[in-house]
């Protein structure tokens, strides 16, 4: 009930007392008559949230954070006209993320984190549960259909089955508001977010012997020069051979040997978070992180094998390419402890990556500390002869942020060990941890 109706109700309310008091028939009757205008609206708003169908429209597969295009299709099944229609796509908005205390709450701790002198949280982007969009139609004949296209974001991964939608009418006048929810069939598969990486090497160490002698020539993504042929649209404009574009009176691109890759295989390890928000801990930045290296390699054109916890132990992954690794990532429930976060855990699911993955592959496992310690992973890899490790320190999602490390790397890198580490910590960023290893191996 708006404001408007409750103001009203309050006159109404003071003409009836009144009128008790001086015995005043008239006032009896205007009283009368503002009740029955509050209820007619509550009644004609609750009938214009029935007879409505929704259609919604939108891409199936999309990122954190990217905006993509909705339309929404709003039909009047009735016999009357619909007034005053307001829709809600709450697809991507958490349940108590849009009331006036939520707002209030949220203010508050933008003012302590000001007079602390932390600033804006850098994770603060992605706002998840904040997101919603609004549609407004004045009137809707009767069978008549109105479609609307807007933008939309979706601020945090996941598999969205249906669309959460609320349908509000506000009657003839707009005094009296009823609001009706309403689920509609709208699947979409929110990917992790994916930062470029420079470089990323999974450090296959000495296991990598028996492709090493593989040797192949064929056009691709390299540094070798394999020859020239003609533009195809969406070929790079840097790999365009000017020279010959003026000869031959037409655009020329430089092709370029394949470089080979060994097999790899990502392990994914992240248990629940202790710290951080709903958006920004350590689980949603690793699957970002393991999101990222899936897109560095699948340009090389060597997708990895992923490895993550199942229903019966550990699951196993490949085929589907990188949209089909990417929606596993979409759907990752951290594990509990106990069960595979039990002690020998790592060792257990690195067993079964060995078993799963072709002899030779590099091994890359992303954890967090909530999962294993530092030492723990380290010395798992070693034992494997190498690998990569992207630790996601879930400690400096309560304080420290950017600057925290993990006991015993506070002098400095890790050295002597068999294991290439990243470590990412709140604030950092994922390119940045990526890109910039912290332990020297040797």
């Amino acid at each position: 009930m708006k404001l408007r109706a409750l103001v009203t109700a309050a006159v109404a309310v003071s003409l009836l007392l009144i009128a008790s008091t001086i015995k005043s028939g008239w006032l009896y009757l205007v009283a009368s008559g503002l009740f029955s205008l509050i209820i007619a609206e509550a009644f004609l708003a609750w009938r214009g949230t029935r007879k409505v169908s929704i259609e919604r429209d939108c891409p199936r597969e999309v990122f954190e954070g990217e905006r993509f295009k909705v339309t929404l299709k709003i039909r009047n099944r009735g016999r009357t006209a619909r007034h005053l229609l307001a829709v809600r796509d709450l697809q991507f908005t958490q349940s108590g993320h849009h009331g006036f205390l939520d707002r209030f709450r949220e203010r508050q701790a933008g003012v302590r984190r000001d007079l602390a002198g932390e600033g804006q949280d850098p994770g603060e982007e992605y706002s998840y549960g904040k997101t919603q969009r609004q549609v407004t139609v004045e009137s809707l004949g009767p069978g008549e259909t109105v479609s609307v296209t807007y933008e939309a974001r979706a601020d945090r991964r996941g598999v969205y089955e249906k669309a959460r939608m609320a349908v509000r009418s506000g009657g003839v006048f707009g005094s009296v508001q009823i609001e009706r929810p309403w689920k509609i069939d709208s699947p979409v598969t929110v990917f992790p977010r994916i930062f470029p990486l420079e470089s990323f090497p999974m450090n296959p160490g000495p296991t990598v012997s028996p492709v090493e002698s593989f040797e192949w020539s064929r056009k691709g993504m390299g540094q070798d020069y394999y020859g020239v042929r003609e533009y195809i649209r969406g070929d790079s404009l840097r790999h365009i051979h000017w020279r010959s574009s003026a000869k031959r009176g037409c655009l020329i691109v430089k092709e370029y040997q394949q470089e080979f890759y060994p097999p790899a295989g990502l392990v994914v390890l992240l248990g629940q978070p202790r710290y951080g928000t709903g958006d920004v801990n350590s689980v949603e930045d690793g699957l970002r992180a393991a999101a990222s290296i899936i897109d560095y390699f699948s340009v090389t054109g060597s997708v990895p094998g992923l490895i993550v916890p199942g229903k019966e132990l550990f699951e196993f992954h490949e085929g589907g390419g990188v949209p089909g690794l990417l929606a596993v990532l979409a759907d990752y429930r951290p594990p509990r402890a106990g069960g595979v976060l039990e002690a020998g855990g790592l060792e257990g699911i690195l067993s079964f990556a060995g078993r799963s993955l072709m002899p030779g592959s590099a091994i890359c496992v992303v954890a967090n500390t909530a999962a294993v310690t530092m030492v723990q992973a380290l010395a798992a890899l070693s034992g494997l002869g190498g690998g990569s490790l992207v630790l996601v320190a879930d400690e400096s999602y309560a304080k420290g942020g950017e600057d925290w490390r993990p006991p015993g790397m506070q002098d400095g890198p890790v050295r002597g060990r068999g294991a290439t580490l990243f470590l990412l910590t709140r604030g950092r960023g994922v390119s940045g941890c990526l890109n910039e290893p912290l332990s020297i191996t040797g």
